[in-house]
């Protein structure tokens, strides 16, 4: 049954060689059967990308400057957090409990409690965290970083950092200028 749907003439000693050559993944180390039979008869495959879009061999250091704007990213989420963490724990119970759902908005004591709910879960240090740790990926699979993302954090950076004042928020700069001379660096 197998022979009729794969018969052998389509089967070719050029197809095994390529199977065969196929069966480490771009840091030299050995991949599954399966894995290396869909490297072979597809290439490499990415979800949700009909290609991807590789720096080449002269990207040493926009790799580099990718991975600390990744790194600087999550040092940045992390560091929100962890601080946002400690100062708003003893709230944590209110919050749970749905204290904010249709509560009072001119109460102060709600008025501060949600001031500091928008500071730790309600912020984007989470997302700004997965960000970085997407972006250290990306850069060490060797995958250049859309020049939009540099771009657009530099923009949100600035635009919040004009509207709150002197904050952490110039710090966001870090990640935003690494990601734009990233995308110059030839």
């Amino acid at each position: 049954m197998v022979s009729a749907a794969y018969p052998p003439s389509r089967t070719s000693s050029r197809t095994a060689s390529r199977i065969a050559s196929s069966t480490r993944d771009s840091r030299g180390r050995p991949v599954g059967c399966f894995e290396g039979f869909m490297r072979a008869s597809y290439g490499t495959m990415s979800i949700g990308t009909s290609g991807i879009v590789t720096m080449s061999a002269g990207g040493t250091r926009a790799r580099t400057l990718n991975t600390w704007a990744g790194r600087s990213m999550s040092a940045i989420g992390t560091a929100h957090i962890v601080l946002f963490a400690v100062t708003t724990r003893s709230r944590w119970g209110d919050w749970l409990s749905g204290e904010l759902r249709g509560a009072d908005m001119t109460d102060p004591a709600v008025v501060a409690s949600r001031a500091d709910f928008w500071a730790l879960p309600g912020s984007l240090a989470v997302p700004l965290l997965l960000l970085g740790l997407l972006t250290v990926r990306m850069a060490r699979t060797g995958q250049e970083i859309p020049r939009y993302a540099g771009w657009t954090l530099g923009v949100w950076v600035l635009v919040s950092a004009w509207i709150l004042g002197p904050s952490g928020f110039v710090l966001g700069l870090v990640p935003a200028v690494l990601l734009v001379l990233a995308r110059r660096t030839p």
